[in-house]
């Protein structure tokens, strides 16, 4: 009965251990300011660019941040590339 106990502990955790690294890949990453990790794995990844372009939408919606021309033309880009490459 022990040793049953402690294989179902050990898989406890395994389990939560698991869980924690799947946690912090999915929500972490996407925190991630590194632009570039999308070129690195050759794929759109499309969770740092919506990070991104939330950043962007809230700079542009604040009375105290200015965009220039060039970030503004970059923010239609990334909608553009995300409306292409993401759901």
């Amino acid at each position: 009965m022990a040793k049953l106990f402690k294989m179902i502990v050990n898989l406890a955790v395994l389990a939560a251990i698991g869980w924690a690294a799947w946690y912090g890949y999915t929500n972490w990453a996407a925190a991630s300011s590194e632009s570039g990790t999308a070129a690195d794995t050759g794929g759109y990844n499309c969770r740092i660019a919506l990070a991104k372009l939330a950043q962007d939408y809230q700079c542009r919606d604040d009375a105290n941040c200015t965009l220039s021309q060039e970030e503004l033309a970059a923010l239609k880009e990334r909608e553009m590339a995300i409306e292409k490459n993401c759901n």
